[in-house]
């Protein structure tokens, strides 16, 4: 089981793997600045992926952005509890990736069901 703070913060803060990956990839490597295009051949995802990803993860405040010639994304939450929340997000991630895992995909997958059921539900009153 995840403890609360860290499945709160997967909720509220993580869409999806890749954003996790990303955050977990910039967490362990705090001390240096990413492009996108860095991000997307580390994590092997599209240039364009991965600066979505990353420009999502700026806005709630999990990095500091850098303009210069490209945009350079360094970790650095905006606050020292946001910072250890990701620090046990990386613990749990060691200890239980399926969990933190399943915590993830499951949220997306519910979603994505939810929304096809309100289709379905719909043909079923109309047929």
């Amino acid at each position: 089981m995840l403890p609360l703070a860290v499945r709160r913060f997967l909720e509220r803060r993580i869409d999806n793997v890749e954003q996790l990956e990303i955050l977990l990839l910039l967490q362990r490597r705090a001390d240096r600045g990413w492009t996108a295009a860095q991000v997307a051949d580390a994590l092997q995802l599209t240039p364009r992926a991965a600066a979505d990803q990353l420009e999502a993860l700026g806005r709630r405040n999990l990095f500091d952005v850098r303009i210069s010639a490209d945009v350079v994304y360094r970790f650095s939450p905006a606050t020292p509890e946001l910072s250890g929340i990701v620090g046990q997000v990386m613990e749990a991630y060691r200890e239980s990736r399926a969990d933190v895992l399943h915590l993830v995909t499951g949220r997306r997958f519910r979603a994505l069901r939810d929304f096809s059921d309100a289709f379905r539900l719909g043909e079923d009153e109309n047929g």
